[in-house]
């Protein structure tokens, strides 16, 4: 009779493997990358513990939490926030100290968060 355990060894080596490979989310504080004249944004800060804050150039802010799951962050406004109750889903990536989003799902009535979709550098 074989025994299972290097079936199952080999199975559990591989799943450790792929958990591994998993990218975590930077958490940090960014700033776009490059910057455009149609920037409302100035700092984008997320925490380790799931909150964000958005410092605009007005000098208004928003803030409120965040989940990842895999590839996708989604971030929902605290209450008195413009989009409060309107989460936004975005894949994210991150190469070196940047972090790169690609809009999901953004069901704001202030209009879709045209500005968060973009490279932001993470401020050392």
């Amino acid at each position: 009779m074989k025994s299972k355990i290097p079936r199952y060894a080999a199975l559990l080596l591989t799943a450790a493997v792929a958990c591994s490979s998993t990218k975590a989310f930077p958490a940090g504080v960014y700033v776009p990358a490059q910057s455009s004249p149609t920037d409302r944004i100035v700092e984008f800060t997320f925490s380790e513990d799931g909150t964000f804050l958005i410092s605009y150039y007005d000098q208004k802010t928003a803030g409120g939490t965040y989940s990842v799951s895999g590839s996708q962050i989604t971030l929902s406004e605290s209450e008195g926030s413009p989009c409060f109750g309107y989460p936004a889903t975005m894949n994210w990536s991150s190469t070196g100290s940047n972090l790169t989003f690609q809009f999901w799902e953004d069901t704001c009535p202030e209009g879709p968060s045209y500005d968060w979709v973009r490279e932001w550098s993470k401020k050392p």
